[in-house]
This record gives C-alpha cells, sequence and structure tokens, in this order.
C-alpha cells in the first residue's frame, strides 16, 4: 500500500523521519540511569559548544546513561544559597552523577550539602581550583597535560608529516605551561621548533616578539598558555599565521586562523565513574584532555 500511494523520495524521507525520531528517543530516554551536567555560560562557550554536546550525550547513551544539561547564568552561580537550591531541583531519582563546571564548582565552596538529597545515591564530581566537602570526586588537570601530546601527535598527521615552520609559545613563569610546552616539543617530530618562552607582559614585548617570529618565517604558533594572548594574536605580524591553543583561549582566534585546541573530554574523565559498583576510591580523578582540529567539534 505504502508503494502505491507515495513515491520512492516520499518513502525515503519517511523512513529518515523515523529514524531520526528513534535516535533522539534513545538519545534523551528518560528511563536510563542520567548524568546532570551542571555548566556555566563560559564552559559551554569554549568546552562544549552544540556538537560535543550531542557527542558526549551519544557516548553516554552507548554506556546506558542519558547526559541531563544544566545551563546556569552567573547571576545563580553567585548566590550560593540559590545555586544549591537550583540543583537540588535539577537533581532527578535517575541521577547517579552530577558534573559541576569549573565556575559551578567554585560557587559551591561554601556549601556543605544540597537540600533534599541526603537519602539519594548521589556522586559529585568538581572541577577546576574549587574545594568543596561536598565533591565526591575533582577532576584534576595532569602535569604535563596529555592534550598536548594528542595535539602534537594531530598536527603531524593532519599536515601529512610536513609540518610548517612552528614556535611553542609559553609564559616561563608557570610551571604547567612549561611542562606543557616540553610535553608538546617531545612528541612533534619536526626540526626547527623554536622554543619561546615568554617574561614580559609589555604589549611592546608581545610586538617584539610576534615580528621576531614572521622575520623567521614561523607560520604555527603552539600557545599552552601565555597572558594577555591578544597582544600576540593581535599583532600585526601575526597575520597568516596557525594557531594551536587551549580552548579557553580558542575566541580571541579568527576561524581562518585556527589550527586547532586543546579541549576537555568530559565523557572519558566520568568514564570509571559510570555503571561501577566499585568506583575509584581516589578523590582525585585526571581531567581527560584531546585535541581537536578546528571545525570539527
Amino acid at each position: 500500500m505504502l508503494r502505491r500511494r507515495f513515491p520512492w523520495y516520499a518513502q525515503l524521507s519517511i523512513l529518515l523521519l523515523l529514524a531520526a525520531v528513534s535516535l533522539v528517543g534513545w538519545l534523551f530516554a528518560p528511563t536510563r540511569a542520567q548524568v546532570l551536567l551542571a555548566m556555566d555560560p563560559f564552559y559551554q562557550q569554549s568546552s562544549m559548544p552544540f556538537l560535543r554536546r550531542m557527542d558526549m550525550r551519544y557516548r553516554l547513551a552507548t554506556k546506558r546513561y542519558t547526559l541531563v544539561i544544566l545551563n546556569l547564568d552567573l547571576a545563580t552561580i553567585s548566590d550560593a544559597q540559590t545555586l544549591a537550591a537550583t540543583l537540588a531541583r535539577s537533581v532527578g531519582n535517575k541521577t547517579e552523577l552530577l558534573v559541576t563546571t569549573p565556575l559551578v564548582s567554585q560557587g559551591l565552596q561554601e556549601i556543605g550539602m544540597l537540600p533534599t538529597l541526603e537519602e539519594q545515591e548521589l556522586r559529585i564530581v568538581g572541577m577546576g581550583t574549587a574545594t568543596s566537602v561536598l565533591f565526591d570526586h575533582k577532576l584534576v588537570r595532569n602535569r604535563p597535560d596529555q592534550g598536548w601530546a594528542s595535539a602534537a601527535e594531530r598536527v603531524l598527521q593532519a599536515l601529512q608529516g610536513n609540518p610548517l615552520p612552528t614556535a611553542v609559545l609559553f609564559e616561563a613563569t608557570d610551571s604547567q605551561a612549561v611542562s606543557d610546552a616540553d610535553l608538546f616539543l617531545s612528541r612533534f617530530s619536526a626540526s626547527g621548533v623554536r622554543m619561546v618562552p615568554v617574561t614580559s607582559q609589555s604589549e611592546m614585548q608581545a610586538r617584539a616578539t610576534m615580528e621576531q617570529l614572521d622575520a623567521e618565517n614561523v607560520m604555527m604558533v603552539v600557545v599552552p598558555y601565555v597572558r594577555n594572548l591578544d597582544r600576540y594574536v593581535g599583532s600585526p605580524s601575526a597575520e597568516g599565521m596557525r594557531w594551536v591553543v587551549d580552548d579557553a583561549y580558542a575566541e580571541l582566534i579568527g576561524d581562518g586562523s585556527l589550527e586547532g585546541t586543546v579541549t576537555d573530554d568530559l565523557f572519558l574523565s566520568v568514564l570509571p565513574l559510570l555503571g561501577n559498583e566499585h568506583p575509584p576510591v581516589s578523590h582525585e580523578l585526571p581531567l581527560v584532555r584531546t585535541y581537536r582540529r578546528a571545525g570539527r567539534n
């Protein structure tokens, strides 16, 4: 009957629609155990745009979990009692894991217990520098950050083994930046990579550094961390250069100049806590970081 009434392209459209409805139902199934991700606006913009949220939703669904996202504004986050009440209302009877992004974790520092959760088996995972008795676990960035090893290997792969003349720009007084820069260099198997430790924060120094890199025909700049990065990116000498940066700095780089970013992988970070009757005893868990090419969120 369907064949007689509808042409083949109409039948195909109906089948695709049914498949899409089934996929949405599978991704958002309310009957599964849930991971509640409470996000601040900065983290959402830099580390969890739409496609990455959908990627995490899909990967959690393969583990029989449903991702629930709670977007919080700064006014809610800045008031600890309002924040605690909002989180408590958002936790459902299927919620097994509550993950709070850095600013949300900071807002929970003074809270000892979320209201109405005394009898619920809920594990709370914090991020960033905040400390709180509320957190069962904290995601802590490794030193060095293995995301920069991933970046070195993936950039070489993308450039088919023919890397662009490259400089690694990093804050010389920041131990994390130094270790990340060293790790990138150790995995970036190309000759002539220039290490550029930054010791001055002046605009004049930033301009002079970029002029020197331009004179040396540097075409790609890798930045684990440097203060006032906008001064380097905004230099006229930076025109035409490609950039590999931490996700937090991606907004500073024009779309045409961004080669890729090192970003959090929250799914792999919380994976040891999923469906595990004997979760890790350690309070601190590694924040898994990975590299993503620009335009492939």
